[in-house]
């Protein structure tokens, strides 16, 4: 008997009910069903290295990258953050009237289209004098630093907010800007990025070390599949992924899409405040839609395996080329197969994908969930069996790469 292949090469392969699984197997196999990284469930899994030596080169190779986009995106946030909060700061400041002192645009040698604004003045408060330097905290776009020095000569008044606590801390400019938010929206999609490599670091460096010294949970019986009793009848969910990291990645993609069009939509040497608050409110919706839909999906239970002992029948989720729920006597059931199909891989290596297979008497065959590890898949198809109360054994298939 033979499964056809029906994943698809960045299909999501293994079935866990993330964030609720008591073992490190399930949260393994839970990272293995990102479907944004279809080589990621086989670079970490065991087989996927032709040689030993190959797995520790690509270790080495990925540090090297890692470490870097790590400490780059840690300090870009680091000084951002800083400098919103800051800015955000300035909304409490109290106001004054001072004077403009200098007043220029300078271009940044570095980068000969990024200009700022040098700006200063003078204010006095409780007949004593201050010197301004600060415009405002934060980047500006070319167009407004233009517009600022233009409205702002030598010689003329200006209102000037300055800390009560702290009247030397004074600037000419309070609250966010439009690249203030623009650069929040892709500092979010660059968080979701650094998270993604996090994850691969674990699965890489962490994981290893703790199977090396033991550290190991507890294996739940189906390997994190969650299970309820409902009206008599077993409901196994099988989700591709929980729905709010799903909303999460959903965040960080229409984060990084919205800033892109509303950059080129603002023009060169602007940006759009209206383009940019569009932008944030299509990201937090769609986000918030995608994990109330999908949620809504999976509490339907249209994405459940369901046994029901007194009818006597199983019911399969639309799920591996199923384009709806089919249900099966688990009279007709003759047993269950384990199908490890080999896979091959673009650098030579190949990894092993384990179905567990329902069998029945007249030669149809159905997956009902796959994994990376095998221990899930026999741990998951001995249960199976129980429920179903079949005799005949486990089968074990292997599939070669072709």
């Amino acid at each position: 008997m033979h499964v056809p292949d029906k994943t698809g090469r960045g299909a999501i392969l293994v079935r866990v009910y993330f964030l609720t699984g008591s073992s490190h197997a399930a949260a393994a196999d839970a990272f293995r069903r990102f479907r944004g990284f279809p080589h990621f469930p086989s670079l970490l899994s065991s087989n996927w290295f032709s040689k030993d030596g190959d797995a520790m080169t690509f270790r080495l190779l990925f540090l090297a990258f890692f470490l870097p986009i790590s400490l780059i995106i840690g300090w870009l946030g680091l000084v951002g953050g800083a400098a919103l909060f800051l800015q955000l700061r300035t909304l409490g400041y109290a106001t004054t009237t001072g004077t403009v002192t200098h007043s220029e645009i300078v271009t940044e040698p570095e980068t000969e289209n990024s200009q700022s604004a040098d700006i200063r003045y003078t204010y006095e408060l409780a007949r004593r004098s201050y010197e301004g330097r600060t415009f405002r905290y934060g980047s500006m776009p070319n167009g407004e630093v233009q517009d600022a020095v233009r409205a702002r000569p030598v010689g003329a008044a200006t209102q000037v907010f300055f800390d009560p606590r702290n009247p030397a801390d004074a600037v000419l400019d309070v609250g966010l800007n439009g690249l203030d938010l623009l650069l929040l929206l892709l500092f979010v999609f660059a968080c979701e990025v650094l998270a993604c490599f996090w994850w691969v670091a674990w699965g890489l460096y962490a994981a290893p070390l703790l199977e090396m010294f033991a550290f190991k949970l507890p294996t739940h019986s189906q390997c994190g599949v969650k299970t309820t009793i409902d009206s008599g009848r077993i409901r196994t969910r099988l989700p591709y992924y929980h729905p709010f990291v799903r909303g999460i990645a959903t965040l960080g993609l229409v984060a990084f899409v919205s800033a892109i069009v509303a950059a080129i939509a603002s023009g060169d040497g602007n940006t759009d405040l209206a383009l940019v608050l569009a932008a944030w409110t299509l990201t937090i919706g769609s986000a918030m839609g995608v994990t109330v839909w999908l949620w809504r999906r999976e509490q339907s239970g249209r994405a459940d395996l369901v046994i029901d002992p007194a009818a006597q029948i199983v019911g399969l989720p639309a799920i591996y080329d199923r384009k709806k729920r089919e249900d099966i006597s688990i009279a007709d059931i003759a047993g269950l197969v384990i199908q490890s199909r080999e896979h091959r891989a673009s650098r030579g290596g190949r990894y092993v994908i384990h179905a567990v297979v329902l069998r029945c008497h007249n030669g149809r065959a159905e997956p009902v969930v796959m994994w990376h590890r095998v221990e899930c898949a026999e741990a998951f198809a001995g249960w199976l069996r129980d429920k179903l109360e079949l005799n005949s054994p486990t089968e074990r298939i292997l599939i070669p790469a072709a």
